[in-house]
């Protein structure tokens, strides 16, 4: 039986990481992130105060897709409102505009629910809580992006 699918953006990644539920849920889930993604994650400053390192090892264990310039131009063209999203969200939620399988999405702030919802995707939105919660990791109580976040 195929994994289920849940799309993630780069925050996600980070507090899954952070909070150490990333093994199970990318164990368990086939998760998929866009390259920008990647790309946000592969940048960031060490040097800054509660820097989280995400490994090359990490971001290998979900699936990278490339948004192509003719989906983004066709994206930000459908939803205006995507132009106030970070460049890895925007392309996830490009991403998620072409699938046709049960996916869920994991984002992480308020403008990328906004265009989910205008993108009639607010059905499939799922919190890090209840990621986490679904492939039976031990409740995340430290984290930013709880069950009622998804709800709000």
């Amino acid at each position: 039986m195929p994994k289920p699918v849940v799309l993630v953006d780069t925050m996600i990644v980070i507090e899954a990481v952070r909070t150490q539920s990333w093994n199970a849920i990318s164990g368990q889930r086939s998760v998929v992130t866009a390259e920008e993604c990647r790309a946000e994650l592969s940048s960031g400053d060490p040097g800054i105060r509660g820097y989280i390192l995400v490994t090359t090892g990490q971001i290998g264990r979900a699936a990278v897709e490339p948004v192509s310039a003719e989906l983004a131009a066709r994206f930000r063209l459908e939803y205006p409102g995507s132009d106030s999203l970070d460049p890895g969200e925007r392309d996830l939620l490009a991403l998620a505009l072409e699938r046709r399988d049960g996916f869920e999405l994991c984002c992480a702030d308020k403008a990328g629910m906004r265009v989910a919802h205008e993108m009639g995707l607010l059905d499939k939105i799922i919190s890090l809580e209840e990621l986490a919660d679904s492939v039976d990791y031990s409740p995340i109580t430290d984290h930013n992006y709880p069950r009622d976040f998804s709800q709000s």
